[in-house]
C-alpha cells in the first residue's frame, strides 16, 4: 500500500506533540505522490504550539482552497497571543460565516486590551446567540476603568435571566480573599 494524505493526516491528527506533527508533515512532504491537503492542515493547526505556526498553516490551508470552520477558528484561537491575533480570528469567522463557539468567545475577551473591545465581543457575540457566562462577564467588567459600565454589561447579562457572577457581589473572591 502507498502512503497517502489520509494516512499522514491521521498521524498527524494522533500526535501528542507539534513536534511529532511536524516529523509527520515533513516526512507525508518528502513521500513521493503525496500531497498535503485540508485535513492535513487542519490537524497541523491543531497541533500547533503558536500562534504563528498556526498561522502559518491557516494560510496553507486557504491556499489549498480549503475554508475554516468553527474547528479551526477554535483551534486557531487557542494559540492567539495578543488582543490584535483574537481579531484577526473573529474577523476570520466572520468572513468565512463561521459562527463562532462559546470556547473562542471566552479567549477572545480574555485577550482583549480594553473595556470597549471586550465589551463590542460580548455584545456581538450575544447578538449572534451565544450566551456568555458568569466568567466572560467577569472578564469583561474586569476591564473597565469605571463602575458605570461594568455595571451596565452586568445588568445587561442578569436581564437575560442570568444568574449574577460570585465575582459582582463578592469583588474580592477572585483573588481568593474573603
Amino acid at each position: 500500500m502507498e502512503p497517502n494524505a489520509t494516512t499522514f493526516s491521521t498521524l498527524i491528527a494522533k500526535a501528542d506533540t507539534y513536534a511529532q506533527a511536524t516529523e509527520m508533515f515533513d516526512a507525508m512532504n518528502a513521500a513521493e505522490g503525496v500531497v498535503s491537503d485540508e485535513f492535513t492542515m487542519t490537524f497541523m493547526i491543531t497541533k500547533s504550539d503558536t500562534y504563528e505556526q498556526g498561522q502559518q498553516h491557516y494560510g496553507t490551508l486557504l491556499d489549498l482552497g480549503g475554508s475554516p470552520d468553527d474547528y479551526v477558528i477554535g483551534a486557531l484561537m487557542r494559540v492567539c497571543e495578543t488582543s490584535d491575533d483574537a481579531n484577526f480570528v473573529i474577523a476570520q469567522a466572520k468572513e468565512y460565516d463561521v459562527k463562532p463557539d462559546r470556547y473562542v468567545l471566552s479567549q477572545a475577551i480574555s485577550l482583549q486590551e480594553s473595556f470597549t473591545a471586550a465589551s463590542a465581543l460580548f455584545t456581538q457575540y450575544r447578538r449572534n446567540g451565544v450566551e456568555p457566562d458568569d466568567d466572560d462577564v467577569t472578564s469583561v467588567i474586569s476591564k473597565a476603568d469605571e463602575f458605570g459600565p461594568a455595571f451596565q454589561i452586568a445588568k445587561t447579562f442578569l436581564k437575560s435571566g442570568n444568574k449574577a457572577p460570585p465575582s459582582l457581589w463578592h469583588p474580592n473572591q477572585q483573588s481568593g480573599q474573603s
